[in-house]
């Protein structure tokens, strides 16, 4: 039953990045793309009938007005999380139906500002200037622009080997994951430690796609990591990077974010909806992207404390969190060379 739920939820992933797509690639809505549209409003699913509406207003489709204004947003369960969401998305379909009945428009040759709330989302909508990131701006933008954009063929170190379309360590059972050289939203408007930025890295870098395992060496197998604290896995790390002689590192607070949130500035790994956790998986395809496991990153807060990453503790992808570096945590490691 698990099985069948997690392969409902990956269609659902990728149903929703499919009208992504669509407004990504095409410049007018044909009429097969528009019954999609009409479809997918009435899916049991906001995240779909979100997306679904606003492609109606990338493209302009005034004759769906009638079933965007007549949608009724589905939510799976009741939490703190669709609490705060459902006051924003029915905020969003509004705007959505004033612009369709002409009785909002955008801005001309001006950034929208963030006070006037229903220009700013039109503009974020219309991919028009606003004058300022925000937790919402970074919403819309995740809700509209698909995962991973167009990959690039990574620049392969001399330590990672191509088996059977799979990045592994040389010699060994690590199997990493490639993260291009795009620009990633990270951040949060509402936490100060980690505001919101559009980060641009010179190149792509490699990551772990699992944690490491009690045997390093070997295939881990769920619930079967490796914990250590802070000074072990800095050993452990050394030790690796001189077997294999090439420089492994722990990854960022940073380097982890955007391993784990992708490009697109989404609440978690898999998208807005907590409810969809049982698909961890990154948009560059890191396992336990979130919320299963937590690992040491190389950012320290302080001189006993360092940050980690994949806590629920953290909310989502944005927040932080930091532990003694005297307590066990999971291990990921990182290819040298990279955004550190």
């Amino acid at each position: 039953m698990v099985h069948d739920t997690n392969n409902s939820i990956e269609r659902l992933y990728l149903e929703r990045d499919s009208i992504r797509w669509l407004m990504y690639d095409n410049k007018k809505a044909n009429r097969a793309m528009v019954q999609v549209f009409e479809k997918g409003m009435s899916v049991n699913d906001w995240e779909m009938q979100l997306n679904c509406m606003l492609a109606c207003a990338h493209f302009g489709l005034k004759k769906l007005l009638p079933v965007v204004r007549n949608t009724k947003f589905f939510f799976k369960s009741r939490n703190e999380v669709n609490a705060e969401i459902y006051p924003l998305i029915q905020q969003v379909q509004k705007v959505i139906i004033d612009y369709l009945s002409s009785t909002l428009k955008p801005l001309r040759l001006q950034a929208a500002p963030f006070i006037n709330r229903e220009v700013y989302i039109l503009h974020c909508i219309l991919r028009k200037k606003i004058d300022r990131a925000t937790d919402l701006s970074l919403f819309l933008n995740s809700m509209m622009i698909p995962n991973g954009i167009r990959p690039v063929e990574p620049h392969m170190p001399a330590s990672i080997r191509l088996i059977n379309h799979k990045y592994y360590l040389k010699d060994s059972k690590i199997e990493f994951v490639h993260v291009p050289p795009f620009a990633h939203w990270i951040g949060s408007s509402s936490v100060p430690e980690n505001p919101t930025e559009h980060t641009k890295i010179k190149s792509g870098f490699f990551i772990s796609k699992f944690p490491l395992a009690l045997q390093p060496l070997k295939v881990p197998s769920k619930k079967d990591y490796l914990y250590l604290d802070y000074q072990e896995m800095r050993d452990l790390v050394a030790f690796l990077s001189k077997k294999y002689d090439t420089k492994l590192i722990v990854p960022s607070v940073h380097t982890s974010e955007m391993a784990s949130r992708g490009q697109t500035g989404r609440l978690y790994p898999w998208g807005n909806q907590i409810e969809d956790q049982s698909y961890n998986v990154s948009p560059w395809s890191m396992e336990e992207a979130f919320g299963s496991v937590e690992w040491w990153t190389s950012s320290k807060f302080d001189e006993e404390n360092s940050y980690t990453y994949g806590s629920w503790k953290q909310k989502n992808c944005a927040g932080r969190v930091t532990a003694p570096h005297m307590l066990k945590r999971a291990v990921r490691v990182a290819i040298s060379g990279v955004l550190t």
